[in-house]
């Protein structure tokens, strides 16, 4: 199934979409927050000397079920390693995630890639295949939420968190198992503009993250209008 689609504020000419809910109900039912996951791939872990495996996928299975009973709404790049155990997570804990890929289709989404054997679409309620590349998809998914939490990463969740910190949106950082999330506090506080706001926050535990979370979850506005908008595009 293709669509013409446009997600504000960034147009996507054409897009394959995947639901399994042949009803796409699932964007009817979108209330809540919505947070992007940005964090390492396993690989990037195994290269950079990240914490123990079992670590690192305990606090994004705890993340993402604390998502999912707390009705947020879980977008990542439907890419493996950290975004995608959180969206597993909050997946089997009855939660909505979203997963905007930057393949056409599921067929290259898929496709083995180098030491990868091929990006997994389980995790996700919808798999939104954009086709653009995998820089332009980060922008567009930080337009997308109301806030974003960095875990580990790399290059492209110092991208992400830079569109997130200039929409001027929530962004929070998981500095503990390393990665651009324990970069991210002193390099924005030094580089971004005094004109602008700043909305970085840090975790440093569970707890801490959680709480922070419920703060924003009260203070912010969202109306997930891009959603509606997709819903009606898809003439359901």
């Amino acid at each position: 199934m293709r669509k013409s689609l446009c997600l504000p504020p960034i147009c996507i000419p054409q897009v394959e979409i995947e639901c399994d809910n042949t009803k796409y109900t699932h964007l009817k039912k979108i209330t809540g927050p919505v947070i992007g996951i940005f964090g390492s791939s396993l690989e990037f872990q195994k290269k950079r000397g990240f914490p123990n495996r079992k670590i690192v996928m305990d606090l994004c299975f705890e993340l993402g079920k604390w998502l999912a009973l707390n009705n947020w709404v879980v977008i990542t790049t439907a890419c493996p390693g950290i975004p995608f155990w959180v969206a597993d997570s909050t997946k089997k804990n009855k939660g909505i995630t979203i997963g905007l890929s930057p393949y056409k289709n599921k067929a290259e989404h898929t496709k083995p890639k180098l030491s990868i054997p091929g990006y997994p679409t389980q995790q996700n309620s919808i798999t939104v295949y954009t086709g653009v590349d995998f820089q332009y998809a980060d922008i567009l998914i930080s337009s997308l939420v109301d806030i974003g939490i960095v875990i580990g990463g790399g290059l492209g969740s110092l991208i992400e968190a830079s569109a997130i910190a200039e929409y001027e949106k929530p962004l929070i950082c998981y500095p503990n198992i390393g990665g651009i999330a324990a970069d991210i506090p002193s390099l924005f506080s030094k580089h971004f503009p005094r004109s602008r706001k700043l909305k970085l926050q840090v975790s440093t535990s569970n707890t801490d993250l959680f709480n922070q979370l419920t703060k924003i979850q009260n203070t912010i506005k969202y109306g997930n209008k891009q959603f509606a908008e997709l819903y009606r595009q898809l003439g359901k």
